[in-house]
Protein backbone atom coordinates (compact mmCIF):
# COMPACT_ATOMS: atom_id res chain seq x y z
CA UNK A 1 0.00 0.00 0.00
CA UNK A 2 1.40 3.32 -1.11
CA UNK A 3 1.05 5.96 1.78
CA UNK A 4 1.78 10.08 1.80
CA UNK A 5 2.35 12.09 4.73
CA UNK A 6 0.11 15.54 4.71
CA UNK A 7 2.25 18.05 6.61
CA UNK A 8 5.75 18.39 8.12
CA UNK A 9 4.58 20.72 10.75
CA UNK A 10 4.16 18.23 13.68
CA UNK A 11 6.51 18.33 16.29
CA UNK A 12 5.97 14.62 17.12
CA UNK A 13 3.83 12.78 14.52
CA UNK A 14 5.32 14.11 11.33
CA UNK A 15 8.95 12.09 12.01
CA UNK A 16 7.37 9.40 14.14
CA UNK A 17 4.28 8.25 12.04
CA UNK A 18 6.95 8.28 8.73
CA UNK A 19 9.31 5.78 10.91
CA UNK A 20 6.64 3.55 11.84
CA UNK A 21 4.74 3.32 8.43
CA UNK A 22 8.50 2.59 6.88
CA UNK A 23 8.96 -0.43 9.42
CA UNK A 24 5.29 -2.22 8.38
CA UNK A 25 5.54 -5.03 5.87
CA UNK A 26 3.54 -4.17 2.90
CA UNK A 27 3.10 -0.15 3.22
CA UNK A 28 5.58 2.21 1.01
CA UNK A 29 6.03 5.68 2.13
CA UNK A 30 5.80 6.90 -1.14
CA UNK A 31 6.19 10.57 -0.51
CA UNK A 32 4.79 13.72 1.47
CA UNK A 33 3.91 17.09 1.27
CA UNK A 34 4.52 20.30 3.16
CA UNK A 35 0.54 21.23 2.28
CA UNK A 36 1.73 24.80 1.76
CA UNK A 37 3.37 25.52 4.79
CA UNK A 38 6.54 27.84 5.02
CA UNK A 39 9.85 26.23 5.66
CA UNK A 40 10.30 28.58 9.11
CA UNK A 41 6.67 26.68 10.26
CA UNK A 42 8.07 23.60 9.97
CA UNK A 43 11.37 24.49 11.34
CA UNK A 44 9.35 25.97 14.58
CA UNK A 45 7.42 23.26 14.89
CA UNK A 46 9.43 20.11 13.93
CA UNK A 47 13.35 21.29 14.06
CA UNK A 48 14.03 20.39 10.79
CA UNK A 49 13.79 21.67 7.24
CA UNK A 50 11.09 20.11 4.66
CA UNK A 51 14.34 19.19 2.61
CA UNK A 52 16.01 17.64 5.68
CA UNK A 53 12.87 15.40 6.23
CA UNK A 54 12.87 14.08 2.67
CA UNK A 55 16.49 13.14 3.07
CA UNK A 56 16.11 11.58 5.92
CA UNK A 57 13.19 9.28 5.19
CA UNK A 58 14.74 8.97 1.24
CA UNK A 59 10.94 10.24 0.26
CA UNK A 60 10.12 13.21 -2.35
CA UNK A 61 8.46 16.45 -0.94
CA UNK A 62 5.76 18.06 -2.81
CA UNK A 63 4.37 21.49 -1.92
CA UNK A 64 0.99 20.55 -2.16
CA UNK A 65 -1.58 17.95 -1.35
CA UNK A 66 -2.64 17.73 -5.10
CA UNK A 67 1.12 17.18 -6.63
CA UNK A 68 1.62 14.30 -3.77
CA UNK A 69 -1.77 12.64 -5.17
CA UNK A 70 -0.92 13.28 -8.78
CA UNK A 71 2.56 12.03 -8.89
CA UNK A 72 2.86 9.14 -6.72
CA UNK A 73 -0.76 7.56 -6.32
CA UNK A 74 -1.14 7.03 -3.10
CA UNK A 75 -3.77 4.96 -2.11
CA UNK A 76 -3.59 6.66 2.28
CA UNK A 77 -2.75 9.55 3.66
CA UNK A 78 -1.55 10.18 6.93
CA UNK A 79 -2.11 13.74 8.12
CA UNK A 80 0.51 15.03 10.57
CA UNK A 81 -0.41 18.81 10.78
CA UNK A 82 -2.21 21.72 12.71
CA UNK A 83 -5.25 20.07 14.08
CA UNK A 84 -8.12 23.15 12.79
CA UNK A 85 -7.26 22.65 9.53
CA UNK A 86 -7.59 18.63 9.38
CA UNK A 87 -10.79 18.32 9.06
CA UNK A 88 -11.23 19.61 5.16
CA UNK A 89 -8.28 18.00 4.29
CA UNK A 90 -9.79 14.48 5.89
CA UNK A 91 -12.97 15.21 3.62
CA UNK A 92 -11.21 15.69 0.76
CA UNK A 93 -9.64 12.34 1.05
CA UNK A 94 -11.93 10.30 2.17
CA UNK A 95 -14.55 11.39 -0.49
CA UNK A 96 -12.28 11.00 -3.06
CA UNK A 97 -11.73 7.21 -1.88
CA UNK A 98 -7.86 7.60 -0.15
CA UNK A 99 -7.74 5.93 3.34
CA UNK A 100 -6.66 8.45 6.03
CA UNK A 101 -5.06 8.20 9.54
CA UNK A 102 -5.42 11.70 10.55
CA UNK A 103 -3.45 12.95 13.64
CA UNK A 104 -5.38 13.33 16.86
CA UNK A 105 -8.05 15.16 18.37
CA UNK A 106 -8.79 15.30 14.56
CA UNK A 107 -10.85 18.47 15.02
CA UNK A 108 -11.28 21.05 17.50
CA UNK A 109 -14.24 23.42 16.85
CA UNK A 110 -18.14 22.54 15.82
CA UNK A 111 -17.02 24.14 12.08
CA UNK A 112 -14.79 20.91 12.36
CA UNK A 113 -17.11 18.52 13.64
CA UNK A 114 -19.56 19.96 10.75
CA UNK A 115 -17.27 18.70 8.33
CA UNK A 116 -16.24 15.24 9.74
CA UNK A 117 -20.02 14.76 9.39
CA UNK A 118 -20.71 15.69 6.45
CA UNK A 119 -18.01 13.33 4.73
CA UNK A 120 -19.96 10.69 1.72
CA UNK A 121 -17.49 8.50 1.54
CA UNK A 122 -16.88 4.77 -0.72
CA UNK A 123 -18.22 2.43 2.38
CA UNK A 124 -14.53 0.85 1.70
CA UNK A 125 -12.72 3.74 2.72
CA UNK A 126 -11.30 3.67 5.69
CA UNK A 127 -11.03 7.18 8.18
CA UNK A 128 -9.07 6.65 11.08
CA UNK A 129 -7.16 8.86 13.70
CA UNK A 130 -4.78 8.52 16.51
CA UNK A 131 -3.41 7.83 19.01
CA UNK A 132 -5.12 6.29 21.03
CA UNK A 133 -4.47 4.03 23.64
CA UNK A 134 -6.40 1.25 22.59
CA UNK A 135 -3.35 -0.62 21.67
CA UNK A 136 -1.93 -0.76 25.08
CA UNK A 137 -1.70 -4.88 25.65
CA UNK A 138 -2.68 -4.32 29.25
CA UNK A 139 -5.78 -2.36 28.25
CA UNK A 140 -6.71 -4.53 25.66
CA UNK A 141 -6.65 -7.55 27.84
CA UNK A 142 -8.53 -5.51 30.46
CA UNK A 143 -11.27 -4.87 27.75
CA UNK A 144 -11.48 -8.54 27.08
CA UNK A 145 -11.57 -9.48 31.13
CA UNK A 146 -14.99 -6.62 30.63
CA UNK A 147 -16.83 -8.36 28.20
CA UNK A 148 -16.52 -11.78 29.78
CA UNK A 149 -17.89 -10.57 32.81
CA UNK A 150 -15.02 -11.59 35.04
CA UNK A 151 -16.43 -8.56 37.16
CA UNK A 152 -19.59 -7.81 36.32
CA UNK A 153 -21.34 -4.80 34.79
CA UNK A 154 -19.47 -1.78 35.25
CA UNK A 155 -20.52 1.32 37.47
CA UNK A 156 -18.04 3.17 37.69
CA UNK A 157 -14.78 4.04 35.27
CA UNK A 158 -11.95 6.29 36.32
CA UNK A 159 -8.54 6.64 33.98
CA UNK A 160 -5.47 9.22 33.94
CA UNK A 161 -3.71 10.62 31.26
CA UNK A 162 -0.17 12.44 31.63
CA UNK A 163 2.14 14.19 29.20
CA UNK A 164 4.45 15.84 30.17
CA UNK A 165 4.69 19.99 30.27
CA UNK A 166 4.14 22.16 27.13
CA UNK A 167 7.37 23.57 27.75
CA UNK A 168 9.31 20.44 26.37
CA UNK A 169 7.55 21.25 22.71
CA UNK A 170 9.15 24.01 20.85
CA UNK A 171 8.17 27.56 22.02
CA UNK A 172 6.93 28.54 18.26
CA UNK A 173 4.82 25.64 17.54
CA UNK A 174 1.19 25.89 16.63
CA UNK A 175 0.66 24.07 19.90
CA UNK A 176 0.36 27.17 22.14
CA UNK A 177 -2.20 28.67 20.23
CA UNK A 178 -5.52 28.48 21.47
CA UNK A 179 -7.45 27.86 18.55
CA UNK A 180 -5.59 24.57 18.00
CA UNK A 181 -7.16 23.16 21.13
CA UNK A 182 -5.68 22.73 24.56
CA UNK A 183 -6.05 19.93 26.86
CA UNK A 184 -9.38 19.07 27.00
CA UNK A 185 -9.27 18.67 23.28
CA UNK A 186 -5.54 16.68 22.17
CA UNK A 187 -4.97 15.38 25.56
CA UNK A 188 -8.46 14.22 26.34
CA UNK A 189 -9.04 12.48 23.45
CA UNK A 190 -6.97 9.58 25.24
CA UNK A 191 -9.61 9.46 27.98
CA UNK A 192 -12.90 10.38 25.87
CA UNK A 193 -12.00 7.51 23.45
CA UNK A 194 -10.66 4.83 26.13
CA UNK A 195 -13.97 5.39 28.06
CA UNK A 196 -15.93 4.59 25.18
CA UNK A 197 -13.95 1.57 24.26
CA UNK A 198 -13.83 0.37 27.50
CA UNK A 199 -17.03 0.51 28.37
CA UNK A 200 -18.96 -0.27 24.61
CA UNK A 201 -21.24 3.25 25.76
CA UNK A 202 -21.41 6.50 24.35
CA UNK A 203 -20.84 9.80 26.75
CA UNK A 204 -23.51 11.59 27.86
CA UNK A 205 -23.46 14.51 30.30
CA UNK A 206 -19.86 15.91 31.08
CA UNK A 207 -18.38 18.04 33.19
CA UNK A 208 -15.19 19.15 34.48
CA UNK A 209 -12.72 21.85 35.86
CA UNK A 210 -9.38 23.05 34.28
CA UNK A 211 -6.81 24.90 35.77
CA UNK A 212 -2.95 26.31 35.74
CA UNK A 213 -1.28 25.50 38.10
CA UNK A 214 2.70 24.89 37.08
CA UNK A 215 3.40 26.11 33.77
CA UNK A 216 1.97 29.45 33.88
CA UNK A 217 3.45 30.52 30.84
CA UNK A 218 1.29 28.31 28.83
CA UNK A 219 -1.84 30.01 27.33
CA UNK A 220 -3.79 26.10 27.79
CA UNK A 221 -4.66 24.42 31.56
CA UNK A 222 -2.41 22.58 32.73
CA UNK A 223 -4.26 19.76 35.27
CA UNK A 224 -7.79 18.74 34.21
CA UNK A 225 -10.70 16.68 35.68
CA UNK A 226 -13.78 15.97 34.37
CA UNK A 227 -16.74 13.39 34.67
CA UNK A 228 -19.79 12.28 32.60
CA UNK A 229 -22.17 9.65 32.83
CA UNK A 230 -22.22 7.33 30.19
CA UNK A 231 -25.30 6.12 28.10
CA UNK A 232 -25.73 2.50 30.15
CA UNK A 233 -25.49 4.12 33.75
CA UNK A 234 -22.05 3.57 34.18
CA UNK A 235 -20.02 6.69 35.47
CA UNK A 236 -16.74 7.91 34.18
CA UNK A 237 -13.53 10.23 35.35
CA UNK A 238 -10.54 10.99 34.28
CA UNK A 239 -7.39 13.39 35.51
CA UNK A 240 -5.42 14.80 32.53
CA UNK A 241 -2.04 16.06 33.81
CA UNK A 242 0.08 18.26 31.72
CA UNK A 243 1.99 19.57 34.75
CA UNK A 244 4.82 16.84 35.34
CA UNK A 245 8.60 17.17 34.65
CA UNK A 246 9.32 13.95 36.47
CA UNK A 247 8.79 10.16 35.53
CA UNK A 248 5.29 9.15 35.91
CA UNK A 249 2.42 6.78 34.15
CA UNK A 250 1.58 7.62 31.08
CA UNK A 251 -1.93 5.97 31.62
CA UNK A 252 -4.04 4.28 34.14
CA UNK A 253 -6.94 2.85 34.47
CA UNK A 254 -9.97 1.61 37.02
CA UNK A 255 -13.20 -0.26 36.19
CA UNK A 256 -15.59 -0.93 39.21
CA UNK A 257 -17.98 -3.66 38.53
CA UNK A 258 -20.76 -5.32 40.14
CA UNK A 259 -19.15 -8.36 41.43
CA UNK A 260 -15.07 -7.14 40.90
CA UNK A 261 -12.97 -4.33 39.44
CA UNK A 262 -9.66 -4.29 36.94
CA UNK A 263 -6.72 -1.86 37.82
CA UNK A 264 -3.70 -1.53 35.50
CA UNK A 265 -0.86 1.34 35.50
CA UNK A 266 0.93 1.50 32.44
CA UNK A 267 4.75 1.06 33.12
CA UNK A 268 4.00 -1.64 35.70
CA UNK A 269 4.73 -5.05 34.78
CA UNK A 270 0.88 -6.19 34.86
CA UNK A 271 -2.59 -5.12 35.49
CA UNK A 272 -4.52 -6.77 38.74
CA UNK A 273 -8.34 -7.84 38.39
CA UNK A 274 -9.93 -8.18 42.11
CA UNK A 275 -12.59 -10.44 42.72
CA UNK A 276 -14.17 -12.79 45.63
CA UNK A 277 -11.45 -15.10 44.95
CA UNK A 278 -8.83 -12.62 45.65
CA UNK A 279 -6.66 -10.57 43.57
CA UNK A 280 -5.12 -11.91 40.18
CA UNK A 281 -2.50 -10.60 38.05
CA UNK A 282 -2.75 -10.72 34.32
CA UNK A 283 1.06 -9.98 32.65
CA UNK A 284 1.22 -8.16 29.68
CA UNK A 285 4.53 -7.25 26.98
CA UNK A 286 5.42 -3.92 26.32
CA UNK A 287 5.40 -2.98 22.07
CA UNK A 288 5.25 -0.34 19.73
CA UNK A 289 1.77 0.62 20.61
CA UNK A 290 2.43 3.60 17.92
CA UNK A 291 3.73 0.94 14.88
CA UNK A 292 0.86 -1.40 16.34
CA UNK A 293 -2.16 1.15 15.58
CA UNK A 294 -0.69 1.99 11.94
CA UNK A 295 -0.42 -1.27 11.23
CA UNK A 296 -4.22 -1.81 12.27
CA UNK A 297 -5.10 0.96 9.91
CA UNK A 298 -2.88 -0.63 7.35
CA UNK A 299 -4.70 -3.92 7.47
CA UNK A 300 -8.04 -2.26 7.66
CA UNK A 301 -7.47 -0.25 4.58
CA UNK A 302 -6.28 -3.57 2.86
CA UNK A 303 -9.60 -4.81 3.53
CA UNK A 304 -8.92 -6.43 7.03
CA UNK A 305 -11.31 -6.36 9.97
CA UNK A 306 -10.83 -2.91 11.35
CA UNK A 307 -9.57 -3.08 15.03
CA UNK A 308 -8.64 0.85 14.82
CA UNK A 309 -10.80 3.84 15.71
CA UNK A 310 -13.12 4.53 12.88
CA UNK A 311 -14.93 7.62 11.59
CA UNK A 312 -18.30 7.63 13.87
CA UNK A 313 -15.65 7.00 16.77
CA UNK A 314 -14.01 9.87 15.76
CA UNK A 315 -17.26 11.93 15.86
CA UNK A 316 -18.24 10.83 19.11
CA UNK A 317 -14.85 11.77 20.94
CA UNK A 318 -14.95 15.08 19.34
CA UNK A 319 -18.41 15.96 20.46
CA UNK A 320 -17.43 14.56 23.48
CA UNK A 321 -14.71 17.07 23.90
CA UNK A 322 -16.46 19.83 22.71
CA UNK A 323 -19.24 19.27 25.44
CA UNK A 324 -16.22 19.20 27.92
CA UNK A 325 -14.72 22.76 26.40
CA UNK A 326 -18.18 24.50 26.13
CA UNK A 327 -18.47 23.63 30.14
CA UNK A 328 -15.35 24.44 30.81
CA UNK A 329 -15.54 27.99 28.73
CA UNK A 330 -18.75 28.70 31.04
CA UNK A 331 -16.31 28.99 34.48
CA UNK A 332 -14.52 32.09 35.96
Amino acid sequence: MRVGIAGLDSFFFSQMYTAALQSIPDVEVAGCTTLGVSDDEIVNNSGFSASEFSVKFNIPVYAQLEELLEKEQVEAVCITTRPSTIPGIVKRLAEAGIHVFASKPAAVNAEGLQLLESIEKPSSTIVSAGLTARFEPAFVQARERIRKGEIGAPTAIRMLHQHGMLKFWPAKSWYYEKAEGGIEHFLAWYCLDLLRWLSDQEIGDIFGVAGNTVDHESPHADVLKAVCKLSGGTLGSFDVLFNVSYPYPANEIEVIGTHGAIRVQQDHTDGQVFTKDGKQSFGRTNPDSLTSELAAWAAACRGQSPACILLPDIIQTVKASLALRSHLSGQK
